[in-house]
């Protein structure tokens, strides 16, 4: 009996050690320096790591182990592109180490973007953006690290560079509102209006009450030209929100370019109330009143306009037209000779 155990464990041992046999020998002084993946070893000598694993790949090309722990050594260097080529080599040589690869990927990446994050909130936007790509290139599934980088290079002026990033989140996350809203504002930004005005609609689709969103629609539809779309996309959002001063003021010249005089007076009639410093959208008002025949409230308007703002020459013009349309010769006279002193200056 004692015979037949000692055999057994002979046979034990022998097979333990052929098993630690199997693993390559550079792998294995790999192992020993480094650690293991959530215990990393704090100092490792690089130089020993970077010859064995060199050899490691040299022999061993389809030994999905080293590849993963040359991901650990990139990441070491700061090699973020290296690090994911790595990763994916050992993913497609040994799936049973996903887990683990998935793992080295997660964790890079949010010490990555948290970085990022810190950059940009001490306005590193430039460290920033490098974080933040980097963080893309290790876990590329992830659309927040594309957003992030994209919103650094549009505050940096690079345009191109943002629609590019943005568009790869779109690509990643098309029904993310987020994503949505981002990718609209750098296709603005970089003049790629049709596309804008195609993550807008995917927008209102899924909230038909932002009312922002119509606003930007209407905008988009101004610059195709199309005057009858942006009055549409207007009204509905003012509708929704009926407190934006840029809606009614951009609404208000639309109606006065169709000569809808009384309409645009009531739009620059809201600008002035919510903004009652904007002497533009006063003006503009004075004139759609005057030109929708409304003379007295014209008349009132220009009055309390000229005397608070004396140096506004357009406001003495205009109060001599309407003095002069309500048959006030007298005093439309004294509204030109003010003009006239305005403009030269006295």
């Amino acid at each position: 009996m004692n015979r037949l155990i000692n055999a057994l464990l002979a046979v034990g041992l022998i097979a333990g050690l052929v098993f630690i046999g199997c693993a390559p020998k550079e792998l294995r002084t790999v192992k020993i320096e480094m650690g293991t993946m959530k215990k990393p070893r704090a100092n490792p000598d690089i130089e020993r790591v970077r010859h064995n694993l060199q050899e490691a790949v040299a022999k061993y090309p389809n030994n999905g182990e080293v590849y993963q722990y040359l991901a650990r050594l990139y990441l070491i260097e700061g090699k973020y592109q290296e690090l994911a080529d790595a990763l994916d080599k050992s993913d497609s040589l040994a799936p049973k180490l996903k887990a683990d690869n998935d793992y080295l990927r997660q964790i890079t990446w949010k010490d990555l973007f948290e970085k990022g994050k810190a950059q940009a909130n001490n306005q590193e936007l430039e460290a920033a953006l490098v974080s933040f790509k980097n963080s893309g290139i290790v876990w590329p599934a992830r659309y927040e690290s594309y957003i992030n980088a994209a919103v650094m290079a549009h505050q940096l002026g690079n345009k191109e560079e943002a629609y590019n990033l943005s568009y790869h989140a779109y690509e990643l996350a098309p029904d993310s509102m987020v994503v949505l809203e981002n990718f609209a504002t750098m296709c603005i930004d970089f003049q790629k209006y049709p596309q804008a005005e195609s993550a807008y609609y995917r927008i209102i689709k899924r909230d038909p009450t932002n009312a922002d969103v119509y606003f930007q629609l209407g905008k988009l539809a101004m610059v195709a030209n199309d005057t009858a779309r942006a009055l549409q996309d207007y009204e509905k959002a003012l509708g929704l929100d009926s407190s934006n001063p840029d809606g009614w003021f951009n609404i208000g010249l639309m109606y006065f370019q169709r000569k809808d005089y009384c309409k645009a007076a009531d739009a620059f009639g809201h600008v002035v109330e919510l903004i009652p410093q904007d002497n533009e959208a006063k003006i503009n008002y004075a004139l759609s009143l005057i030109q929708c025949g409304r003379l007295d409230d014209a008349r009132v308007m220009l009055e309390k306009f000229t005397e608070a703002n004396p140096t506004n020459c357009e406001g003495w013009d205009l109060l001599s037209q309407t003095y002069l349309r309500l048959k006030m010769q007298k005093e439309a006279q004294a509204a030109f000779a003010k003009y006239e002193n305005c403009k030269a200056g006295k």
